[in-house]
């Protein structure tokens, strides 16, 4: 007996008539915002996972529901995989990078050293310290040189060569440093002039003082 109601609960709920709830399936997804990276691989807690090479450096939506993980760009599906449970793991599909334009370099060292300077003229110089420093290791150095191109316009890893070429660093590791610093200072917006508010204080004499009235102050 209810002391509200003075009613039992169960006899009064059948004086409701109340209908039974239909039996429905709810869909619980998890959705996020990721940006994928250069090498075409977006972070998921704590894993990566794969995207087609055309949606590398994007955002994209991320939708986990139950075992499965959806990439979307827009409205439009990309990427589909099954989470992995593991962590630090890295989940590729192959179908992601098929299509990606791989240039074919020379295996032959002069017939490379001749293609760089052809892909980068003026550039026999940097090549010649490649090829002092490293030795029977020059080839990899100027493959991987080349292949930055992928990355990064020819035009930036032409400075950077240049620039490399200045410190005598005769390394890919230290071109790429380079071409990594200059693009992300080419996303740096200028900054304007500082405009002053009194432009005549530019024009105005500064007394000069020997340096010795500030020895006298500091003792």
């Amino acid at each position: 007996m209810h002391r509200t109601t003075q009613c039992v609960p169960f006899e009064r709920v059948k004086e409701e008539k109340l209908l039974p709830v239909a039996d429905r399936t709810y869909l619980v997804e998890l959705v996020e915002t990721r940006k994928s990276h250069k090498d075409c691989h977006l972070d998921y807690q704590g894993n990566r996972y794969s995207v087609p090479f055309q949606y590398a450096c994007r955002e994209l939506t991320v939708r986990a529901q139950g075992t499965q993980l959806c990439i979307f760009d827009g409205e439009k599906l990309i990427a589909t995989h099954t989470l992995c449970l593991k962590k630090h793991q890295m989940i590729t599909d192959p179908a992601h990078f098929s299509g990606i334009f791989r240039p074919v370099y020379a295996h032959n060292t002069q017939a490379l050293q001749e293609q760089f300077v052809t892909t980068f003229p003026r550039t026999e110089a940097f090549v010649q310290g490649v090829v002092r420093l490293k030795g029977g290791n020059a080839s990899y150095h100027l493959t991987q040189i080349l292949a930055l191109l992928d990355v990064y316009p020819a035009t930036v890893v032409t400075t950077a060569i240049g620039r490399a070429l200045d410190f005598g660093a005769f390394t890919a590791k230290h071109v790429r440093k380079i071409c990594e610093s200059d693009s992300a200072l080419a996303l740096v917006p200028l900054k304007s002039p500082v405009q002053m508010r009194q432009p005549a204080l530019l024009h105005t004499t500064v007394e000069q003082r020997p340096l010795t009235q500030y020895v006298e102050v500091l003792k």
